[in-house]
């Protein structure tokens, strides 16, 4: 029962990480370096995604009736997964670019908006465009035909417009043109149009006697039928040329006014805008100096305490220089044994055993390898130091030797390495 209750506030812990998470990656991250694992841990939070490590089966548990129970084939051996609400593909985006440079990180599945994808699966997902990218393409897409169209109207009103074409008169339906109608009244345009109809010969009246007032009637009509054809005539004169008009003259333009102010002198302004760079230079340099200082003095101060991965996380992603190269080579091999001991602590205190024997594997692993290095940078009496706490606590909570140790860490098919710890765990009834 006490057990249960233990579990019990890390399952609801996991169930909250991945309540309504857009995706879910689980990566083996056994072998990665304290360098290496806080850069990633950096990039993951700055990418807005969790990253956690869980002992497999309280992650069993969590994620049982949920989109996420896929991925329990894939809880063997250490796990840690990586979480992200907003952004679907970002955790399998940083982490395979991350393990193109460190190869100790392993990749294992997730879950990826409600689909299981293997490793191969995850890596093709990681190429897919984050978010922001693919609003910013489409937001391109959709301007390009606006900055066209804006484009070609700059350049028709640079040019002046279209030319206008000139209209053509259009020929008159009666067939006579502005200058044979001048003078004419309506009443001999009628009998012109009349005249002019398709050969059609005049109605004749009707053979009876005329009376007085027809016949008045047809005397008008025969005269105003004869001034026509004399105009006509008239009108066949040669056409007077017509005065050229003399060309406008152009109001000459304003002259704009002239300025007479004196221009600056140039060497002045040569020299204030030398003086504003070099001013800008020196701040950045100032500064860059003092924040040097700081982290190499806070650094210092964590290593006279023993505090060897702080002082390294003071100078992470400083460049020593010179003289304190000895100084941050030495605090990146203490950082490297100190943290695999202190990630061990903390799994055996959350009650991940197995990940932690695993861990303190490592860290004595870690201090073999690194043997001459810390001799050769003067800090090989604190190298052993932390060796003897790793053997220490090893021997104490499992019942492991250094010489056992040493060969589970030698070995060098994964499987069996698994193997050999789970039944180290297991036989020590550590493992329900």
């Amino acid at each position: 029962m006490a057990k249960v209750e233990l579990k019990k506030p890390i399952v609801e812990e996991i169930s909250a990480v991945i309540q309504d998470a857009q995706s879910v990656v689980l990566v083996d991250h056994r072998g990665l370096t304290v360098e290496q694992d806080t850069e990633l841990r950096k990039q993951l939070r700055e990418a807005g995604i969790t990253y956690k490590v869980y002992k497999n089966t309280m992650m069993n548990f969590a994620f049982k009736g949920t989109d996420f129970e896929a991925l329990i084939p894939y809880l063997e051996g250490p796990s840690a997964l990586a979480v992200s609400k907003e952004d679907a593909t970002a955790p399998a985006r940083v982490l395979c670019k991350f393990a193109k440079t460190a190869n100790a990180l392993e990749v294992k599945g997730g879950v990826v908006e409600g689909t299981l994808y293997d490793a191969k699966g995850i890596e093709n997902v990681s190429k897919i465009p984050s978010r922001e990218e693919l609003l910013s393409r489409l937001l391109g897409s959709m301007q390009s035909p606006v900055a066209n169209l804006a484009r070609v109207l700059n350049q028709i009103a640079e040019k002046g417009g279209a030319s206008e074409c000139e209209a053509a008169p259009a020929a008159e339906e009666t067939g006579y043109g502005g200058g044979d109608m001048d003078g004419l009244d309506d009443e001999n345009l009628r009998i012109l149009q009349e005249l002019d109809m398709a050969g059609a010969p005049p109605k004749e009246e009707p053979a009876d006697v005329p009376s007085k007032k027809e016949k008045k009637k047809k005397e008008k009509k025969m005269k105003k039928e004869k001034k026509p054809k004399e105009k006509k005539v008239k009108e066949k004169k040669p056409k007077k040329p017509k005065k050229a008009k003399a060309p406008k003259e152009k109001k000459p333009k304003k002259a704009k006014p002239v300025d007479l102010s004196p221009p600056l002198p140039k060497a002045p302004v040569i020299l204030i805008f030398i003086m504003a760079v070099s001013g800008t230079l020196f701040i950045l340099l100032s500064s860059n100096l003092l924040g040097y200082s700081a982290s190499i003095k806070e650094a210092r101060q964590a290593y006279a305490s023993m505090d060897y991965v702080e002082a390294y996380r003071q100078i992470a992603g400083v460049e020593p220089k010179a003289e304190d190269e000895e100084f941050a080579g030495r605090l990146l091999l203490l950082a490297g044994v100190q943290g695999e001991l202190n990630n061990a602590n903390a799994l055996y205190d959350s009650g991940q055993f197995t990940m932690a024997l695993d861990a303190y594997i490592c860290a004595l692993g870690r201090y073999d390898a690194n043997c001459p290095d810390a001799a050769a940078y003067g800090a090989q009496a604190e190298y052993d130091v932390l060796a003897s706490e790793v053997t220490a606590q090893m021997s104490e909570k499992f019942g492991v030797s250094a010489e056992t140790a040493r060969e589970i860490y030698g070995l060098s098919d994964r499987t069996e390495y698994t193997r050999r710890v789970y039944h180290i765990v297991k036989a020590l009834g550590l493992i329900s």
